[in-house]
């Protein structure tokens, strides 16, 4: 069964020529020996036939093929790791989505992720080859790393080849020990003797021994110069081959067998092109200067086998060691400026759109003119991955001084890209240098304003959590900006990717009101200046009426948030006040409908494509699968505690928090939970996020009233009940109300033996609303469970101590008595007496009689 093959645009149509000579039994059989290991290296200088070979072992495999061919530009992980996704869509679409999605796996936790994507379609009749070739161009320790770490997991149907000039040793050795990599080196690529007698055989030339033994000494069994020296013999007599030592030069044998032979005007062609990692007709007719290149290129490709071609037969990239030869010729001509092309190069890519690939060929040029011009012209938006951000940062490092004189918004530009990298205090020193700049006389009045309104939206972007240190800035920005900022793009996420505008910016005690009414009243001058975050102001206003049981409002003015934000497609608005919605759906019991809501969040996601959004779904589908209880379909990375796979910025990071521990409440596993909780803290604290942190305390009095009694709770929901008494709010008590009935039931019938923050009327009001809520609840879930009957069959399976407990509550015993029968502390009665009633699906100590009595488990 020939073998199902996905090639990069780079991949290798074969010359007749090459496909004899390289296919050699002997090589076939090494190749196939490397199936054995999860990994094999096959390293040789170039002109050993590696590519070749491997592609011809491949084609008569009956693997699926994945065929990379990198480039310098492959050099960035994430780039690496964008190469390989699309390749895999060819394969599988929806895998090669997910996997781009996440990105390049730095962390152990990105990495089971992208485990977790991938491994779920490696099924057993999936056998996949995996061929990477240049890879000695990388150099990137990251990306050695990850192909070391997959070698080391023995995935089964999955193999690895590695084509490089140079030998890996640094991660190969200890792989090579272990019996995970095997080897292929230069020396077991040479030809012997009897291989190049039967590839000049195919050439129909009958060479006597000791002339193969000749051609053999000349040519030290490499590839390139065998194929190369029988250009000579098919063109003249083996008796007039030249030997001398000096024509075993690769250049030389190059020079004599194919760039000879091309006319002048393809000559030209083909030096002006090997500035380029690959190309097609349209960027050949803009280096010439024509319309008419696709007959020299036809010709080209015809009559060279050095030149690769793509699957689809429009792209074409030469072979490394004739782009060498013809970039040594093009550095030292006379006639072509190096310069000149790589600027027109650039000058291509940037009308094209590609940024990073523009970038680096002005950067070759050493043209700084042509790379400012060019982020003067675009800006940059939000569709860039923060390693493409760091690129361009780079690129903008190395401008002479002289440009940012001359270019001052060069400096603004580098500190909004700067706000959104890893280093945003370096925003701080440039805008102080585009204020002092704008204090000279000199400066035009019409530049001066756009620099001043820009450096107002990047400092107003520097002030995020704090609506009122942002204000002065956006009315600054709309002093000077009339027309708008050209900095801020619709397409960044206003939330940063988490899902809680009220996370965000609720940052003090006792000022919710003030917060929603900066936004409501003020917000107009933000969006004088740009579409971003078009809907937020009524959003705000929608998730601080739910925080205070205001359930019709909330409805309507998430209803009011979606229709506003739909206008200026305002995804990460429109996905908060969906969440929002389903919250509300919560309270009501209705689960067809929101259901409905999280699939229209699918949608939006799936249609933006963008990384930061996968996370913000995730969160979203592991909120409402907490709220079903099947636990077992939130996101593995969420359920598991693996938080640093997040992608959201650092500033909105801590929403993932909150999927976990109510995760971990269900489980009953509260010393974890107890654990997490200061670090939870500690990540709320930088932004004051008290959204965070008074749900944070409500944990922590649930965790010390089941470890350590009720005493050890008091302090905690003080804690929580100052924060959200300040404010009128409710909902976290409601959101946690399985868990605080039993604290409040005690702290209501004992009142007077605590000392509470908590009023006892605002208490006995709070434990009627969680019953009602706990009811709702049910309702939910019940609706749930018609849907998918096969979890609602599922047999409740209890421990042998869970039964015991269950069997002593429905006889009546109290915790103490129970605790006394079975020698056990009476905190121990209450998290296990916790987790029956999760399993079984109740709330109370009358439900889970009922169900004891109903399974016959009072006998």
């Amino acid at each position: 069964m020939a073998a199902k093959i996905s090639k990069s645009k780079s991949a290798y149509d074969f010359d007749l020529d090459l496909e004899k000579m390289l296919y050699r039994p002997r090589v076939n059989a090494l190749l196939e020996k490397g199936l054995s290991y999860p990994m094999t290296l096959v390293w040789a200088p170039a002109g050993y036939g590696k590519t070749t070979a491997a592609m011809q072992f491949a084609k008569n495999t009956d693997y699926e093929v994945i065929f990379m061919s990198l480039s310098e530009l492959d050099r960035n992980p994430q780039r690496f790791w964008a190469h390989i996704s699309d390749l895999y869509k060819k394969i599988n679409q929806d895998i090669g989505d997910a996997m781009a999605q996440i990105g390049f796996p730095f962390s152990s936790a990105q990495f089971e992720q992208q485990y977790d994507i991938v491994s779920q379609n490696m099924i057993s009749r999936n056998k996949r080859l995996l061929i990477i070739d240049d890879y000695h161009l990388l150099g990137n320790p990251e990306i050695d790393k990850l192909l070391e770490k997959i070698a080391r997991l023995r995935i089964k149907n999955l193999h690895i080849y590695i084509l490089s000039r140079v030998c890996l040793q640094n991660f190969m050795l200890d792989l090579k020990i272990k019996r995970i990599a095997m080897e292929i080196t230069k020396e077991e690529l040479r030809f012997d003797i009897n291989e190049l007698m039967e590839y000049y055989k195919t050439l129909d030339i009958d060479l006597e021994k000791a002339s193969a033994q000749d051609i053999e000494s000349y040519t030290d069994g490499w590839a390139s110069a065998i194929f190369l020296s029988s250009l000579y013999i098919k063109k003249d007599s083996i008796a007039d081959m030249n030997l001398d030592a000096a024509a075993l030069d690769i250049n030389n044998l190059i020079e004599t067998t194919i760039f000879n032979n091309y006319s002048k005007k393809t000559q030209e062609l083909l030096l002006k092109l090997s500035i380029l990692e690959r190309f097609d007709i349209d960027i050949c007719n803009y280096i010439l200067g024509t319309n008419h290149t696709q007959k020299l290129l036809s010709n080209i490709f015809t009559n060279n086998s050095l030149i690769k071609i793509s699957e689809d037969r429009q792209h074409y990239e030469m072979h490394r060691i004739f782009r060498d030869f013809l970039h040594e010729r093009l550095q030292s001509s006379k006639e072509l400026n190096i310069n000149a092309l790589n600027t027109q190069a650039g000058e291509y890519y940037a009308f094209k759109g590609d940024v990073v690939i523009a970038l680096s060929h002005f950067d070759a040029a050493n043209n700084y003119e042509g790379i400012a011009e060019m982020l003067l012209r675009d800006k940059f938006s939000d569709t860039f991955s923060l390693q493409q951000l760091e690129t361009i940062v780079s690129y903008l490092q190395k401008l002479p001084q002289e440009y940012y004189i001359k270019y001052p918004m060069l400096l603004v530009i580098s500190a909004f890209l700067m706000t959104r990298s890893k280093h945003p205090e370096k925003a701080i020193e440039l805008i102080k240098k585009v204020e002092h700049i704008c204090k000279s006389p000199q400066i035009p009045e019409v530049v001066k304003n756009k620099l001043l309104g820009e450096a107002a939206v990047v400092k107003s972007m520097m002030a995020f959590n704090d609506v009122f240190a942002m204000l002065p800035f956006h009315m600054e920005a709309c002093k000077f900006l009339p027309k708008g900022s050209e900095l801020l793009s619709k397409y960044i996420s206003f939330t940063f990717g988490n899902p809680s505008m009220l996370y965000l910016y609720y940052n003090k005690a006792g000022n919710l009101d003030n917060i929603v009414k900066g936004f409501t009243e003020e917000f107009f001058w933000w969006e004088k200046i740009t579409p971003c975050g078009y809907g937020a102001d009524i959003l705000i206003k929608a998730e601080a009426e739910f925080e205070r049981c205001e359930y019709e409002e909330a409805e309507q003015d998430a209803y009011r948030t979606i229709y506003k934000a739909e206008q200026k497609e305002q995804n990460s608005i429109i996905i908060a006040a969906k969440l929002l919605l389903i919250k509300l759906c919560m309270v009501e019991g209705n689960y067809g409908k929101a259901a409905v809501i999280l699939q229209d969040i699918r949608n939006i996601v799936n249609l933006r494509k963008a990384l930061v959004y996968s996370t913000t779904l995730d969160m979203c589908i592991g909120f409402f699968n907490v709220i079903t209880g099947d636990l077992e379909r939130i996101p593995k990375w969420l359920y598991s505690g693996e938080l640093d796979k997040s992608s959201v910025s650092m500033t909105a990071f801590g929403f993932e928090y909150l999927v976990y521990t109510a995760v971990l409440l269900f489980k009953g596993n509260y010393l974890k939970i107890e654990s997490i909780i200061p670090k939870m803290l500690e990540t709320f604290a930088p932004f004051t996020y008290q959204y965070g942190i008074m749900r944070a305390y409500i944990l922590k009095a649930i965790v010390n009233f089941n470890l350590y009694g009720i005493e050890t709770a008091i302090e905690a929901l003080n804690a929580a009940y100052n924060i959200t008494d300040a404010d009128r709010i409710i909902i976290p008590y409601l959101e946690y109300g399985e868990f605080l009935l039993p604290i409040f039931k005690q702290l209501s019938k004992n009142y007077d033996s605590f000392e509470l923050a908590l009023p006892k009327e605002w208490i006995d009001a709070v434990i009627k609303r969680q019953k009602e809520f706990q009811k709702a609840l049910q309702k939910f879930k019940a609706g749930y469970n018609a849907m998918n009957p096969d979890r609602a069959e599922k047999p409740v399976k209890l421990t042998k101590r869970e039964r015991e407990i269950l069997y002593l509550i429905a006889k009546g015993y109290t915790g103490e008595d129970i605790a006394k029968e079975l020698f056990v502390t009476i905190n121990n009665v209450k998290v296990i007496t916790s987790k029956i009633y999760r399993k079984i699906g109740v709330s109370s100590r009358s439900g889970a009689v009922k169900f004891a009595i109903d399974n016959r488990m009072t006998d």
